[in-house]
């Protein structure tokens, strides 16, 4: 990794994308193609947060409003149930509590309140209440989130960490673009796109994403 990102501290927007086409082309279950993404996520997740300072936050977009409202309900059953475990995991997993990592859920609460399960709700602000107390490193997770909508904040404190502005996008799965992700936040962003879905990320995709990011002279407008 190059030096000059370690001078910078760095916000990043994870975009996983690609598990449908995953499974299609390897002849997989959906849920099986889901669980095997939320485990890849949480390998980027501490990946990136353990970059010493280089990395303050990651903003995981979990799930847009769009796919919240109108996915088939089995196929969305089968996206909230892995994800549903991964945060039950976390729950015990020592990297939150040994990198201070403060877990912060943002989207549409309404919708959230309407196509979440229960289980999924509880294991949401569980993970909210056990990090709150956490102040080194941040991640965001998006569920029912659109950055064209209006946005409230399922959290369990009145004092909660903002949404930061994003230094860099990282989407798998080839395709560039937002998919209404953070379209303020990340107005002066620079975009790294991977080819690999999210089930077949690995590290050193992460590590050529730092090093691209590192070797940017960024103008920030001007």
């Amino acid at each position: 990794m190059v030096n000059c990102l370690t001078l910078q501290l760095v916000n990043i927007l994870l975009i996983p994308d690609g598990s449908r086409r995953a499974a299609r082309k390897k002849g997989m279950a959906y849920a099986s193609a889901y669980r095997l993404a939320a485990a890849k996520v949480d390998m980027a997740v501490k990946f990136l947060l353990s970059q010493e300072e280089e990395v303050k936050s990651v903003v995981v977009y979990g799930l847009s409003y769009d796919n919240l409202v109108r996915r088939e309900a089995s196929e969305l059953a089968s996206i909230l149930e892995a994800q549903e475990e991964r945060y039950k995991i976390w729950l015990s997993d020592p990297f939150f509590s040994s990198s201070r990592v403060r877990v912060t859920f943002h989207g549409d609460l309404k919708v959230m309140f309407e196509k979440l399960p229960p289980s999924y709700l509880e294991a949401m602000q569980e993970l909210e209440e056990k990090t709150s107390q956490y102040d080194w490193k941040n991640l965001f997770i998006l569920i029912g989130y659109s950055g064209s909508r209006e946005n409230e904040t399922l959290s369990v404190k009145d004092v909660k960490p903002e949404l930061p502005s994003i230094d860099l996008v990282i989407r798998t799965g080839g395709r560039a673009r937002l998919s209404d992700a953070l379209p303020y936040q990340t107005a002066y962003a620079e975009l790294y796109v991977i080819d690999n879905f999210i089930s077949d990320l690995e590290a050193t995709d992460l590590s050529k994403a730092l090093d691209a990011f590192g070797m940017v002279v960024r103008n920030l407008g001007s």
